[in-house]
């Protein structure tokens, strides 16, 4: 077991390069010489006076998370996080590189109950991760320090060239993406399917548009019986829903769909005779329209999916988005229509 920096600390890391073999939450040799290397090559004058301090109080941890965001996805808003460190009884591990008193490297993460271990701030559901730093040569020293067991998931391609070769990324899940910037209509994009799948979606389309479905917009009433169509779906497959699973999850979502001033909440559901036949949450920030997830009545309704994709895309494109993003995990059917985005993981478990 490796020793964790306690929270509320603040230690000296290097009055010289020699205290990183001497620190005792530094006990890991074949990393230790790695590091040693990278930091004494060229590197030493930028980490010779770091001081590292790991904070709980969310307060405190809000202000350094506001100073690294980038705001370039839902996921980077801190008011979009914090539902899932909330209902999930997380508590904060932020861990801060600082020269002097200017914090230069954050690493954000949350102790999450329901895994016994640490993950990003706001558990392994949020995605776009990025690493905290004002200089990329910290990345390999927050990594380093990271407190074990850790996971964490859903990292953005581009931060993969921010780690040496000794603190390597995995391939994680993708996510999948439609670029709505080359489709003026959802009929442009049908025409970039190959014929069968556009057969396909315009058969379910037709189908669903002649049982005379009703489309709901921001319908919160419906929320519940979502809830139950949600759980009865992952029955139906042999498998358990994060609803069933994690009951609080159940509140999460619902809070998630509360009016936000800093992103669009949006709820698309199709009604046919009053039964919902599928719902979907959704945001919308700077473009972007990201689809959450939600409940098919697949049982009941044969290809409600495509017809819930056409929905989206429509809706997406009169709201005047630019992507939609479909999230992590293919689920078997996301690669046959939208783009494979990568993604990366580091683990230490």
């Amino acid at each position: 077991m490796e020793n964790n920096l306690p929270t509320n600390t603040s230690i000296n890391l290097f009055e010289s390069y020699r205290k990183i073999s001497q620190n005792k939450y530094f006990d890991l040799p074949e990393r230790n010489i790695a590091l040693k290397k990278h930091y004494t090559n060229g590197n030493y004058d930028k980490v010779s006076k770091l001081r590292v301090e790991v904070g709980d109080d969310l307060k405190e941890c809000k202000k350094l998370w506001d100073i690294f965001k980038k705001e370039e996805s839902v996921f980077d808003l801190w008011k979009f996080r914090y539902p899932f460190h909330k209902y999930y009884l997380c508590k904060p591990y932020f861990l801060t590189i600082y020269i002097d008193s200017d914090p230069v490297g954050l690493l954000p993460l949350s102790y999450d109950p329901t895994v016994n271990g640490y993950r990003w701030f706001g558990t392994s559901w949020p995605e776009d991760n990025k690493f905290f730093v004002k200089d990329p040569i910290f990345v390999p020293l927050l990594m380093y320090l990271a407190p074990y067991p850790v996971a964490l998931y859903a990292i953005e391609a581009d931060e993969k060239n921010k780690l040496p070769d000794f603190t390597p990324l995995e391939i994680d899940d993708s996510k999948y993406i439609l670029d709505l910037t080359r489709h003026l209509s959802f009929a442009d994009y049908l025409n970039t399917l190959k014929k069968k799948k556009r057969y396909n979606f315009k058969r379910d389309i037709k189908k669903f548009k002649s049982l005379q479905t009703i489309t709901e917009i921001n319908n919160s009433s419906r929320f519940d019986e979502m809830i139950v169509i949600g759980k009865e779906r992952f029955k139906i497959k042999g498998d358990i829903s994060e609803w069933e699973e994690n009951p609080q999850s159940i509140e999460m979502s619902r809070e998630l769909m509360l009016d936000n001033p800093d992103y669009i909440t949006r709820t698309v559901s199709a009604i046919i005779g009053n039964e919902l036949a599928g719902s979907d949450m959704i945001s919308i920030y700077k473009g972007k329209y990201y689809c959450l997830g939600g409940a098919y009545n697949t049982k009941s309704f044969s290809g409600i999916g495509n017809y819930m994709n056409y929905l989206e895309i429509e809706d997406a494109l009169n709201m005047g988005c630019k992507v939609i993003d479909f999230l992590q995990i293919d689920y078997g059917w996301k690669h046959k229509w939208f783009t494979e985005v990568p993604l990366y993981k580091y683990e230490r478990l």
